[in-house]
């Protein structure tokens, strides 16, 4: 019965691997909130702020129960990785796995510096290394770029079947984000097809945590060897290779609760047994692996610095024959709405990419240099390509870590997350003398309205105490190669002034005249 463990692991994984994935592809399912709940640092980073994402506890309790099963049964990262060794299989003729020594001085290390830049303020750690954020920015920045792409090419040919599937688009494109999902995946493939669960083991500060955690753990798989021949199934089966045939040992704190070995052996010369019973004393080499940690490293630093040379995408801007001269500077990157203020925001997010992957109207793009070094990939409202919708709460609704708290629709439609600012020299009404006023038929609280300019003509004029800073009017505006009128971040968020009835306009802004 305690072989069939490894198929219930395959069924649990598969379901937490296809929620997830739909959700980072811009499909929300019924599943989502409780495969985001089990993820741990989500949870734990949740759960500091609102003290009701307990689902880091279950996962720990779990670990003390019967050790690193997150690893395998939860966690996507750590799921991709094993269908990636899966398919190495067949590329292969000898046997894939064998035990290895555990490289503790680098997996320590990594913890402990995570914990430490957590301390001191940074959460560039986890940014970088948490499994859930880092299979988020593969997904969306390498596959869901594709998945568009195919649905909005099948939606053409489909039409003409009469056959109709709703295009996505896809306004928040990052080339950095591509490329940084790019480099991700090729570690994570030469890391899976070479030694399996190297990463967990070596890297993963997660993996790393649990694993001191397992050192406790009632239940332990148990190697008997009075019925152990020393044949080296198990141990070739071992993705985290931790059985030591020789010594007919297991390192449990490597070990990712896969229980391959467990159907795996003939001889049933392991077993699942309270820890109580084998107390054997783990023996650990600590001898370094230089040049292992040497590899790695240096993987870790062509990525970043390669991603950090790729120039950002210039930002969308409509076509004008009306030229101005004044740039747009603006002092605060606007957060998204429930994010509370900029500090509150950088200190909790960890970019995993699943709010701008279920914006439905795809304003939140991930940042280069918009938070700084701090904040790299982190969302940010992009109103070059789009505008925050009036009435949308998906973003706080999805959000893992409690960066975004939730709103409801009647708080967000007087929150103000930024406000409105005009320059008049930049405005097509004032360079060319002809009538516009994109901006104001677009604003869905009024902020921006027309008054009186020349003869005829109107030009924009602004009220920011009842502006959202939704964006609407910075995306309408066609003026180029700068904004006549652009939201600027408020570094904490207000709460705005409600228009007056007669003004307030509660239609989304759908499609603009340029």
């Amino acid at each position: 019965m305690i072989a069939y463990l490894k198929y219930l692991r395959i069924a649990i994984g598969l379901l937490f691997l296809c929620v997830l994935t739909l959700a980072f592809l811009g499909i929300s399912t019924p599943f989502l909130h409780a495969a985001t709940w089990f993820q741990f640092i989500p949870s734990l980073l949740k759960f500091l702020i609102t003290l009701t994402a307990a689902g880091f506890l279950i996962i720990i309790l779990l670990t003390f129960l019967v050790g690193r099963v997150y690893c395998s049964f939860i966690c996507p990262l750590g799921i991709l990785q094993d269908i990636i060794a899966r398919i190495g299989r067949f590329f292969r003729k000898r046997k894939i796995y064998r035990y290895s020594k555990p490289l503790n001085y680098l997996r320590n290390g990594v913890l402990v510096a995570t914990v430490v830049s957590l301390f001191s303020g940074s959460i560039l750690a986890l940014v970088l290394l948490d499994p859930y954020s880092m299979y988020g920015k593969i997904t969306t920045g390498l596959f869901r770029p594709a998945f568009v792409l195919i649905n909005d090419n099948l939606s053409k040919l489909l039409e003409n079947l009469h056959i109709f599937i709703t295009p996505i688009g896809i306004k928040n494109f990052s080339l950095i984000a591509l490329v940084w999902g790019i480099v991700l995946l090729v570690v994570l493939v030469l890391f899976s097809y070479q030694r399996g669960r190297l990463y967990c083991n070596t890297i993963c500060p997660v993996g790393t945590l649990l694993g001191w955690i397992s050192r406790l753990t009632i239940f332990k798989i148990r190697m008997l060897p009075n019925n152990c021949t020393r044949c080296g199934k198990c141990s070739s089966v071992c993705k985290s290779e931790c059985i030591d045939i020789r010594q007919q040992k297991i390192d449990f704190d490597r070990c990712v609760g896969c229980y391959n070995c467990l159907t795996a052996c003939n001889e049933n010369a392991l077993s699942l047994q309270p820890a109580r019973i084998i107390k054997q004393v783990a023996t650990t080499d600590i001898t370094n692996n230089d040049s292992s940690r040497r590899s790695f490293l240096g993987v870790l630093v062509t990525g970043i610095v390669g991603t950090g040379v790729v120039a950002s995408i210039k930002a969308q801007t409509h076509d004008s024959d009306h030229k101005n001269s004044i740039p747009v500077h603006k002092k605060h990157t606007v957060t998204p709405p429930g994010s509370i203020s900029l500090e509150h925001f950088t200190a909790h997010c960890t970019a995993c990419q699943l709010c701008v992957s279920q914006c439905p109207t795809h304003v939140l793009k991930p940042s280069i240099k918009e938070y700084g070094l701090n904040g790299f990939l982190m969302p940010y409202m992009s109103y070059a390509g789009s505008f925050c919708n009036y009435e949308c709460t998906v973003c706080t609704e999805v959000c893992p870590t409690g960066a975004l708290l939730p709103l409801t629709v009647e708080q967000k439609k007087t929150l103000q997350i930024g406000k409105v600012n005009f320059i008049k020299e930049n405005c097509i009404v004032y360079t060319s003398e002809t009538s516009c006023g994109a901006c104001a038929e677009h604003c869905p609280t009024a902020a921006v309205h027309m008054v009186p300019y020349k003869g005829f003509l109107r030009i924009p004029d602004t009220e920011q105490n009842i502006c959202i800073g939704c964006g609407a009017c910075e995306y309408a505006c066609p003026a180029t190669p700068h904004k006549a009128i652009y939201v600027e971040g408020n570094p904490v968020h207000l709460q705005a002034q409600k228009p007056q009835e007669k003004q307030q306009n509660n239609e989304a802004p759908t499609d603009f005249p340029f």
